[in-house]
């Protein structure tokens, strides 16, 4: 893959810096390709992701310059966590459990926000938690979030995501659960599958893409465009108010009702309107955690293993290892079987 090959390049000319010493001006890109054996656009590539990374700086007209800017050092022993999983006491259980497994490191997990779209407007406010470094669960980093964590020197890990090339990525392997679900329901006879969800936003957008290529290429030629359905759940909101889950699944179970499917992937909000209307469907959940609505195939993150992971990672950066590492974490599929 291309973001492989930029974080190898861009890993051998921070070492090739390091080893010779460069300080100020680094050579121009040509002669940088030339001396790391590789092509100047690659080699742009590299450069950029340590542009992100807070190692070089390019100024216009000037050139490439190795910053000098002195590392934020480790001073709060506090790993901050932001994004929206569980709730209530289950999300407390969480963080008891989690730094009960990290207590000998001398680190602790800091609870930040169940809403993190709180900092996609000012990102600057996440600079005020007295903490060495940053989790981001699900859709809770942007761009803009980044960009001011790694200026400031503070470590990040976010779940996949290709549109972050420059960080640690630690999270559920869902293109591989999405793969083993559909070849399960085909065993088990489906042969039109559909999937309804809700579009996703920013830098996020791809996730819905990336699922669509897993449907065409598990299903071939049985894949129907017509069934794989999104909406855009703000503008449902907006105009449907706290209805706005009912509003979405009626829309699509009336595009559905003249030849429904034989299964579906989607989000537990829908699973009951689904099935009032079309009891025989067979109706496949992904959720982060394990909470059982009305389906029939769970499939569901370890959502604890996810955080050890994570915060182990983190510790490892705090160490000083600066290797780019993306940790998969496969779903648990399970059958639940109900009672005639």
């Amino acid at each position: 893959m291309p973001e492989a090959i930029y974080n190898e390049l861009s890993s051998r000319l921070e070492h090739y810096i390091s080893e010779h010493e460069l300080t100020g001006k680094l050579p121009g890109l040509q002669k940088l390709a030339k001396i790391l054996g590789a092509n100047h656009i690659t080699m742009r590539k590299a450069v950029e992701l340590l542009v992100n990374r807070g190692r070089l700086e390019v100024i216009p007209s000037k050139g490439t310059f190795v910053c000098t800017k002195v590392p934020r050092l480790r001073k709060h022993c506090l790993i901050g966590i932001v994004g929206a999983f569980g709730a209530g006491y289950c999300r407390e259980m969480l963080f008891e459990r989690l730094n009960a497994s990290v207590s000998d490191s001398g680190y602790k997990c800091m609870d930040i926000a169940n809403n993190p779209r709180l900092f996609f407007a000012n990102p600057r406010l996440l600079l005020q938690f007295p903490v060495d470094g940053y989790i981001f669960l699900g859709d809770s980093l942007n761009r803009s979030i980044l960009e001011t964590l790694m200026e400031d020197g503070i470590p990040v890990i976010c779940t996949i995501n290709s549109n972050f090339p420059e960080v640690n990525h630690v999270g559920m392997n869902h293109f591989d659960g999405y793969a083993r679900v559909l070849k399960l329901l085909l065993r088990q006879g489906c042969r039109r599958i559909a999937f309804f969800d809700y579009e996703r936003a920013g830098d996020f957008r791809n996730y819905i893409e990336d699922i669509r290529d897993i449907f065409i290429s598990v299903l071939g030629t049985r894949f129907e465009p017509d069934l794989f359905v999104t909406h855009d759940s703000a503008a449902y909101y907006r105009r449907y108010g706290e209805s706005y889950h009912e509003a979405a699944a009626m829309k699509t179970i009336n595009a559905w009702s003249a030849s429904p499917p034989d299964a579906v992937v989607t989000i537990p909000p829908m699973t009951s309107f689904l099935k009032q209307h079309f009891p025989a469907l067979t109706v496949v959940n992904f959720r982060d955690y394990s909470h059982q609505s009305a389906c029939d195939i769970h499939a569901y993150a370890d959502l604890s293993k996810v955080l050890r992971c994570a915060v182990k990672r983190m510790l490892e950066l705090f160490d000083g290892d600066k290797e780019l590492k993306e940790i998969r974490i496969p779903f648990i599929i399970t059958q639940i079987e109900r009672k005639k």
